[in-house]
């Protein structure tokens, strides 16, 4: 009774692991071999048990030849499955070599289930029955040694050349098969066959519920199948069918034995058990929930939702520009998901190490960025490497998997993880969620660095920035006494030099006039050349003056009551000579009625001559120059319009700067300041009017000015304007 209920517990064990692994992935073709491998087991088992239970000869002979028919099905699906398991190859594992085994297996099986491994049967002095072998089984020990022997070879190759998960997987498969296939053939089938001793063949439950139970601890610590969530959903419902099952049958039993000791009737106890079943469907979810978490504590310890923790990385790396914010938070997010030993984070600057950050033991070696050449892929795990020398050198740096940073090429930093806390390797969802938050932790460490540069950058400019203004502040200072000085310098020469220019201009036209004597023609030519750049000299010198009291602020606007026509026809009278030495035509039109009205007339009258003047000097011999002023309802206006050598488009907006000169007007007067046109802008804009300016390039120029009437009809009037304006002060900027 006993060997019935160990082969009870042995087969039910085996069923369930070997549903388990098939329920997990029914495609699979591991997962099928697997579980056909445990149905041959409980067929083995069973009829072992029966031939130990069978007291007539026949049936044992028969349970004895299914025994044999089991153990080739079963050495069969051990070989297939070792085959699978470590991936066909050359050898005994080509294709070639399965085909030809499968047909021999085939042969062997069809041998054991016609009975010809055993011609008859003895029954001994103790009344034993022992079978009689039959030149047949020799197929069968050809066909076991082979499928054992193969099978155990290949698992120990695929133990020796495998990395660290595989490899302890393999361990625990050569361990479940040594007590399979080679104590159970030694102990079931040498022993009885060859020394007549069945002593332990009550032991082969046993052997299968040693098996199973192996398996079953590679499942769930070496993730064997990789079954766990399977399992722990089962044993999840399995908890809260059992739970609830218990409650109702403790809780219902009571309540009903307590209704019949008060004598109740039996219609009060269906009601309290649909009672009790309502209160159960009520807290079936709680259950289950409480169920759910702790299956997950017990297989999932290390277990956490990808997303979740990608969302929670990405929200740090998206609103956090500190680097050492960014390694140790980082570091805190990834260490507390994966559950590494020690974690460590290393930013790389100008090839050297910036920032290595630790979480754990702190590191034993310096990690360089020179020796993350070596590694070509950016993320390297150690148990899936076969290099010697980068495994070398991750286990010097106590790490089992190693990501690099890189953006463009260039590795900006690194992640060291050193083995799990659990003991396990890094599972799939762990490399990647590594790999998929490599680019972004690479882009962030790269952006706090450029902000860390820039920020120092900052820091630098505005050091020499200061510095710089320091020097610009004295060199400044200096410049402003240099400028005084010239200023100074100006004014003092323009005074010293206006008084004998004054003197010869009135002696060079008393002599003009005949005071003298009479001229000839000839010397009169001469004279009024002589005079007219005396005037010249006399305007440049007003020109330098006023420039001199802009600076100095000196600058003031004298209004009078004038005449603007005569004061025109004087300065065309004083320039005409020069106009016809030319060749030039130079006409006035004379308003009949105009206005008296309250300028400066020094000013004014300089501003008439000098666009006069440009208009003699920048038209060629044969032009014309027509000067018109006009009064209108409600202004003035004064045009000097020549047909000369105009002013290009592209320097136009320039022209009313201060020492700025057109690039032709230049060439056809060498010797001019850039001054004329500069303070006409400024005298006329400080009485309150405005410049009139057309030009177009080889066709012709007009320039004057405007007056609004109502500001220049009364000397109160332009007071108001002026100070509206502001008397003008230098500016050169």
């Amino acid at each position: 009774m006993f060997g019935f209920i160990v082969l009870s517990v042995a087969s039910l064990a085996n069923l369930l692991v070997g549903l388990f692994v098939l329920l997990n992935n029914p495609k699979k073709t591991l997962n099928r071999q697997f579980f056909i491998l445990t149905l041959t087991l409980i067929g083995w088992t069973t009829a072992n048990q029966l031939s130990l239970f069978f007291e007539d000869s026949q049936q044992v002979f028969v349970a004895v030849n299914w025994i044999l028919f089991f153990v080739v099905i079963q050495n069969t699906m051990f070989f297939e499955f070792t085959r699978t398991f470590i991936g066909s190859g050359r050898g005994v594992f080509s294709s070639a070599a399965n085909v030809t085994f499968l047909i021999a297996s085939s042969v062997t099986a069809a041998l054991a289930a016609q009975h010809h491994f055993f011609d008859s049967f003895t029954i001994n002095a103790k009344n034993t029955i022992s079978p009689v072998p039959s030149p047949f089984l020799a197929v069968f020990m050809a066909h076991a040694i082979f499928s054992i022997t193969a099978s155990l070879w290949g698992i120990s190759r695929s133990y020796k050349h495998s990395l660290r998960i595989t490899k302890r997987q393999a361990a625990m498969l050569l361990v479940s098969s040594l007590v399979l296939f080679v104590v159970v053939p030694i102990t079931n089938f040498i022993v009885p066959i060859f020394f007549n001793n069945q002593l332990f063949f009550s032991l082969s439950p046993v052997y299968a519920l040693a098996f199973a139970l192996i398996i079953a601890y590679s499942i769930f610590r070496h993730k064997l199948f990789d079954i766990r969530s399977l399992v722990a959903r089962s044993v999840a419902y399995a908890g809260l069918l059992a739970s609830v099952a218990a409650v109702y049958a403790v809780v219902s039993t009571v309540a009903t034995s307590f209704l019949n000791y008060l004598g109740l009737p039996n219609t009060l106890g269906v009601a309290t058990n649909v009672s009790l079943v309502f209160l159960l469907a009520l807290s079936f979810q709680p259950l289950k929930a409480y169920f759910d978490r702790t299956t997950n504590r017990m297989f999932f310890r290390d277990a956490y939702v990808t997303q979740e923790v990608l969302d929670r990385l990405s929200s740090l790396l998206a609103t956090e520009i500190d680097l050492k914010l960014i390694t140790n938070e980082s570091s805190k997010i990834i260490a507390n998901n994966l559950r590494p030993l020690h974690l460590r984070f290393v930013v790389f600057k100008d090839g050297e190490t910036y920032l290595d950050d630790t979480i754990g033991h702190p590191p034993k070696h310096k990690l360089e960025r020179k020796m993350l050449n070596a590694f070509d892929k950016v993320l390297v795990q150690k148990d899936n490497t076969q290099d010697k020398k980068l495994r070398e050198t991750l286990s010097a740096f106590d790490t089992e998997v190693l990501l690099k940073l890189r953006t463009n090429e260039e590795t900006v930093g690194a992640i060291l993880l050193g083995p799990k806390q659990s003991g396990t390797v890094y599972s799939k969802q762990d490399i990647d969620f590594l790999t998929i938050s490599e680019k972004e932790l690479a882009i962030a460490v790269q952006n706090s660095r450029y902000f860390e540069q820039i920020h120092e950058f900052n820091l630098t400019l505005q050091r020499e920035v200061q510095d710089a203004t320091s020097e610009l502040r004295a060199t400044n200072a200096k410049l402003k006494a240099l400028d005084e000085a010239k200023d100074e310098f100006i004014s003092m020469a323009s005074h010293q030099l206006r008084t004998p220019l004054t003197s010869v201009k009135g002696y060079i036209s008393m002599i003009m006039e005949g005071d003298a004597g009479k001229i000839a023609p000839s010397q009169k030519k001469l004279l009024e050349e002589a005079f007219a750049s005396s005037q010249r000299m006399v305007y440049l010198i007003a020109d330098l003056l006023n420039v001199s009291r802009l600076k100095t602020g000196k600058f003031v606007v004298e209004p009078a009551e004038i005449d603007m026509p005569r004061i025109v026809e004087e300065e065309i009278s004083q320039l005409q000579p020069t106009a016809k030495s030319r060749r030039l035509k130079l006409t006035f039109d004379r308003p009949k009625r105009f206005p008296k009205v309250w300028l400066d007339e020094t000013k004014i009258r300089q501003v008439m001559m000098n666009f006069v003047d440009n208009a003699i000097y920048y038209t060629p011999a044969g032009g014309q120059i027509r000067v018109t002023l006009l009064a209108k309802k409600d202004s003035i206006e004064y045009r000097v319009k020549d047909n000369g050598i105009g002013v290009p488009k592209a320097e136009q907006a320039k022209l009313f700067t201060k020492f700025y000169r057109a690039g032709n007007a230049k060439k056809a007067r060498p010797d001019g300041t850039g001054l004329g046109l500069y303070m006409a802008g400024r005298v006329v804009a400080s009485q309150g009017g405005a410049i009139i300016f057309e030009s177009a390039e080889d066709k012709g120029s007009t320039f004057g000015f405007r007056f609004p009437l109502k500001s220049i009809m009364t000397k109160e009037a332009l007071e108001r304007q002026v100070k509206a304006a502001g008397n003008l002060a230098e500016s050169d900027e």
